[in-house]
């Protein structure tokens, strides 16, 4: 129980302070000041420290840490946690300029705290594969959600793309901005495909990486398994409408979501 009161207890942290900062950082737009932000997410990464320490100053902390046995036992782990979300203040979200660091950001936002997760299930350090499925598989998540999402953030001022990939496609990122709906949108689809081909590429190297690990191994993923799922069946509908994100949201019904996970539960 004592590493499972550890994880339950830095997943409320995340839950209640930690990702409540990085939601709000996230989907600020372009030029919108964070400086109040950012000093709060340092001032909690120090908080965390502290706690490692013994020395929490917080009430939510200091309260949750009495229920919490045997958290100095690997401080190395939380720290490597840490420094995982701090560095999203140094890679923003949506202004990345290149696929480097695109795939550092989701590295950091997601991919830390899921390999902590499974070292904890696990008992030990989680395979190579293990970790590269990880990694993976948050990277075609995130770029699924950007696709899928892409109207809605360019509605609200934010470009959800690295600045390199229009780029390579000759777009220029100030008339992307301005994109309300297909018709209108000269390029588009081009870019969708290519968008919707990242990803899939991403879970097919996923997939590679997990099929061969031991069965414990591969139990303590099959949450993931169950996203990777449901975000592929998006994704597959959202290539079916041709690519209609830009005026519309398209999402699996609560019936059909569940039933992946029940499938995804059962084949573990």
């Amino acid at each position: 129980m004592k590493g499972k009161n550890v994880l339950a207890f830095f997943h409320q942290l995340k839950k209640v302070k930690i990702k409540k900062i990085i939601f709000t950082l996230s989907h600020a737009v372009r030029g919108t000041s964070t400086e109040i932000l950012n000093k709060k997410f340092i001032w909690w990464h120090q908080e965390l420290e502290r706690l490692i320490n013994n020395q929490a100053r917080h009430p939510l902390t200091q309260a949750l840490a009495r229920h919490v046995t045997g958290l100095l036992d690997s401080p190395g782990d939380y720290r490597d946690l840490l420094s995982n979300w701090s560095a999203l203040i140094s890679i923003p979200k949506y202004e990345w300029m290149n696929q480097n660091d695109f795939v550092k950001f989701c590295e950091h936002s997601t991919g830390g705290f899921e390999l902590l997760t499974a070292q904890i299930l696990l008992g030990h350090k989680p395979l190579h594969q293990l970790k590269e499925f990880v990694l993976q598989s948050n990277e075609a998540n995130a770029r699924i959600n950007l696709l899928r999402d892409f109207g809605e953030h360019l509605r609200a001022g934010r470009l959800p793309i690295p600045l390199s990939q229009l780029n390579t496609l000759g777009l220029v990122s100030q008339e992307v901005l301005t994109w309300r709906d297909e018709a209108q949108a000269n390029g588009w689809e081009v870019l969708a495909a290519e968008m919707a081909s990242m990803a899939k590429e991403s879970l097919q190297k996923a997939q590679q990486w997990i099929s061969p690990l031991p069965t414990q191994e591969k139990q303590t993923q099959w949450i993931t398994q169950a996203i990777n799922r449901i975000n592929l069946s998006v994704l597959d509908e959202i290539e079916k409408s041709n690519f209609k994100v830009l005026s519309q949201r398209i999402e699996l019904t609560p019936t059909r979501s569940i039933g992946i996970v029940i499938k995804s539960k059962l084949l573990q």
